[in-house]
């Protein structure tokens, strides 16, 4: 099954946990696990960070790779290590 890309626009809220993520990845050269994105943004659950990354996924933004932990990356924000552009 394809996955839909939803192309509109990221909530104020979306924007600021790939933000979260982006300089999370930066410091500490792995993403941050979903505990640490509930606890930084006040979510209830887990639950409530995975349907923020589902939409992000969807929206294109982020990439997860299934059953492992810490594997959010955002889309754009690595370099090539050969040449420094972004990937």
């Amino acid at each position: 099954m394809a996955t839909v890309i939803d192309r509109s626009k990221p909530t104020k809220r979306q924007s600021e946990i790939v933000r979260f993520i982006t300089a999370y990845t930066r410091r500490w050269g792995y993403s941050p696990s979903y505990r640490e994105i509930m606890d930084k943004f006040n979510f209830a659950s887990t639950q409530g960070v995975n349907c923020h990354l589902v939409a992000l996924e969807r929206k294109g933004l982020i990439l997860r790779a299934k059953g492992l932990g810490r594997t959010i990356r955002v889309v754009g924000s690595e370099n090539c290590p050969h040449c420094g552009k972004k990937l």
